[in-house]
């Protein structure tokens, strides 16, 4: 009887390794597939995210990609709030891999304690400050909701939120601004907003003309070259404002912003119009924007 030779060692790995290289792998375009159909099932999401490396990564780009830090029955104290914010701030500090799925982020103000919930210790400084500041950050949508019940002012706004704000809208970082329930807004935060600032959502607003705002009045910035607005009866506001800038003496920069804060337009959402005598508002922005106006929704 024939006998056989046993394998080397190194044909044994050679032929180890040959199978391993053999062995089928899932196509990971039909895993980001799947994954991205669980994207509205949170639990569903949460659980791929401990499968493998690469469901992970997938799973956690829609489990990050939006971040709300709002008001619910289970936070309805200052401390819930600050514990949330700060636990978000050690996350990103713990996985680098994180921040860079953060696309959208909102914040809603506290409706009982407004400036104190703003304020360097509650932690949204921090976070709006890492934001435009960590070169991993990709976000590009900031939403500002104020209390829902009551109004308030940009003046009850904490100093160190406004100056966390103002940087972050002139970084360059957003394509879109949305803010809503919030009154006497400088109009300079969006006159020197950076030029990628491409749309812009207004809800319960209202803004006036300071001429001296800290954070707002030193550096240059392109004007924003706004291609979509959303407006309620804040448009108003705006046009009133606009006006004003449009007259201050000796300021060149706000008066081309005002002049040319509806020329790039070109898609308008527009409210029903309430009142009849409002018609000539809505006329004009949109008359501005003629040129390039594409989309008008009333």
């Amino acid at each position: 009887m024939k006998q056989t030779r046993p394998a080397s060692p190194i044909a044994a790995r050679t032929l180890t390794s040959q199978a391993v290289v053999a062995q089928p792998r899932f196509p990971q375009e039909l895993l980001d597939l799947f994954i991205d159909n669980l994207a509205p099932h949170k639990p569903g999401l949460r659980a791929c995210a401990l499968v493998s490396r690469d469901v992970s990564l997938r799973a956690r780009r829609h489990l990050f990609s939006t971040i709300s830090l709002g008001w619910s029955e289970q936070h309805l104290t200052d401390a819930a709030q600050k514990l949330r914010a700060h636990a978000l701030i050690e996350i990103i500090d713990s996985d680098e891999n994180i921040l860079p799925f953060v696309q959208v982020l909102e914040m809603q103000i506290d409706h009982v304690r407004f400036g104190s919930t703003t304020d360097y210790e509650s932690g949204l400084p921090s976070i709006l400050t890492i934001m435009y500041s960590h070169p991993r950050s990709k976000l590009h949508t900031f939403r500002l909701i104020g209390p829902l019940y009551q109004e308030h002012a940009w003046s009850h706004l904490d100093f160190a939120f406004k100056s966390a704000l103002c940087n972050l809208c002139m970084s360059g970082s957003l394509s879109t601004l949305c803010i809503s329930d919030l009154k006497d807004i400088p109009l300079l935060l969006l006159a020197k907003s950076h030029a990628n600032l491409l749309h812009l959502e207004l809800k319960k607003v209202s803004f006036q003309d300071i001429g001296w705002v800290i954070g707002l009045n030193t550096g240059r910035n392109p004007s924003p070259q706004l291609q979509t607005l959303v407006a309620d009866e804040s448009l108003r506001h705006i046009d009133v404002a606009l006006h004003e800038l449009n007259n201050s003496p000796g300021d060149r920069n706000k008066s081309a912003f005002a002049s040319s804060f509806c020329t790039r337009l070109e898609e308008i959402h527009f409210p029903r119009m309430y009142k009849p005598d409002e018609e000539d508002m809505y006329w004009q922005v949109m008359s501005s924007a003629s040129t390039k106006l594409r989309r008008l929704t009333l």
